[in-house]
């Protein structure tokens, strides 16, 4: 079994929205685990809660966010399965929401995060069950998604048998041990080794 990704241990939520503002302990999680400063935090909580003012984001919520990267509506229709699989690593509680915690630290890796943070990232949006391994069916589900979000007309015109090729070419490259599912440790240096499988998995996924 492959390397777990590292969370902060927690044995409940510290994370209590309400419209009295951000705790300390709150505080000081999130100065540790992104870059944004104090006033930085502050602000985007602020801004969370007005947007947000139960304290979550809930799926509906985030799909709205999340289409307005796109600037036309076939893009947004594409968008809406994809955005599924995000919503689903994020919500590492599987409570059918987001906290502030979780979206501000997805925010922060996506948009200033090294590589090896976005990488671990990626392989959450891959691991649809959560157990910390990738099966084909997972790997399968969220490249299809992908490449419909990502690819230029031509690649979308590829065949069932050209798209399961690509697909079996990508697994054998990152399933060294050839226990056919895809460990972290696997994922993680397989992107960070090669560059077609970054390019594919992890940099068209934050750059889309």
């Amino acid at each position: 079994m492959g390397n777990r990704i590292a969370s902060p241990p927690r044995t409940k939520s510290i994370f209590h929205l309400d419209k009295n503002g951000l705790s300390e302990e709150e505080i000081l999680f999130l100065l540790e685990h992104t870059k944004f400063s104090r006033e930085q935090i502050l602000e985007f909580y602020s801004n969370f809660l007005r947007d947000c003012p139960h304290g979550f984001l809930t799926k509906r919520q985030f799909l709205r966010i999340f289409k307005t990267i796109f600037q036309n509506e076939h893009m947004c229709e594409k968008s809406e399965k994809f955005c599924e699989y995000i919503f689903r690593a994020i919500d590492r509680n599987s409570k059918n929401f987001i906290e502030f915690s979780d979206f501000i630290t997805y925010f922060y890796i996506t948009s200033f995060g090294s590589q090896s943070e976005k990488i671990e990232l990626a392989f959450k949006i891959f691991d649809l069950n959560k157990d910390n391994v990738i099966e084909r069916s997972e790997f399968r589900r969220v490249f299809e998604a992908l490449l419909e979000l990502t690819c230029d007309q031509n690649a979308k015109r590829q065949n069932v048998r050209q798209f399961e090729q690509q697909l079996d070419v990508l697994i054998k490259r990152l399933d060294k041990n050839g226990n056919r599912i895809i460990e972290f440790d696997e994922f993680l240096n397989g992107c960070l080794e090669d560059d077609y499988i970054a390019d594919l998995l992890v940099n068209k996924m934050f750059n889309c």
